[in-house]
């Protein structure tokens, strides 16, 4: 089951207002920054195992309830904003397999959780150009895993 909701007046009042039944249900779930509230509904998804999530200013206790969907595989956060701490949470997905990060200023300390990352079987990350040397630091702790 797959669910995918765009950045509409109409969807984020729906959201608001209604509580969306079998959401524990969905395998796929692609939302937008209006529609974030679906966060909390999804916590207790035992079949979620692809996210998108874009457009959203994500917080840390986003990422908590995130780090706690037993299924999930697949996470891409490319067009969204998120604080450097939130990071550390990325290794606390067990079940994470692929992972896809937008552009964003990465340092050598805000990289360090990804290079703990080793359940992985893809790593996206964009960098800046004058980045690239740390996209090199993480291919080399993660060789079993395709980093790009």
């Amino acid at each position: 089951t797959s669910l995918q909701f765009d950045h509409t007046e109409a969807s984020s009042t729906a959201i608001s207002t209604t509580t969306i039944k079998r959401l524990q249900q969905l395998e796929w779930l692609a939302i937008d920054a209006s529609t974030t509230t679906l966060l909390k509904q999804i916590a207790k998804s035992n079949f979620l195992k692809k996210l998108e999530i874009s457009n959203a200013n994500l917080t840390l206790a986003d990422f908590a309830v995130l780090q706690k969907l037993p299924a999930l595989q697949f996470l891409s956060i490319q067009q969204s904003q998120y604080p450097d701490a939130a990071v550390a949470y990325f290794p606390r997905f067990r079940t994470l397999k692929t992972l896809w990060l937008g552009k964003r200023h990465w340092t050598k300390q805000s990289i360090l959780p990804l290079k703990k990352m080793t359940m992985l079987d893809e790593l996206h990350v964009r960098m800046f150009d004058q980045e690239l040397p740390l996209l090199v630091e993480l291919h080399e702790a993660l060789p079993e895993v395709a980093v790009n």
